[in-house]
């Protein structure tokens, strides 16, 4: 059995939540795709189809969420714990 990846995003802004965003720090998009597609995540116990955007080099991944659904279960503020493994994103 692989082990659970755990990794920690940016910050969550107004911004963010404005343009529906969670963002990926580079260092912590070691488990995510490398290339953009959409993901199934289970956010705060919601399962929402996302899409992924790797970005390349400095700049963090993104992850794009509907902005309603964000923005009722996402405060500004926040870093939000990702958990990786067994084919499921959780976001918490």
């Amino acid at each position: 059995m692989k082990q659970l990846t755990t990794v920690c995003t940016r910050c969550v802004t107004d911004a963010d939540l404005a343009s529906g965003r969670i963002r990926i720090p580079p260092d912590s998009r070691h488990d995510f795709p490398t290339t953009g597609q959409h993901l199934d995540v289970i956010l705060r116990g919601v399962t929402v189809g996302v899409r992924w955007n790797p970005r390349n080099g400095s700049r963090s991944g993104v992850l794009s969420i509907p902005k309603s659904i964000l923005a009722s279960l996402v405060r500004p503020d926040e870093y939000l714990t990702v958990v990786i493994g067994e084919g499921v994103i959780r976001i918490d």
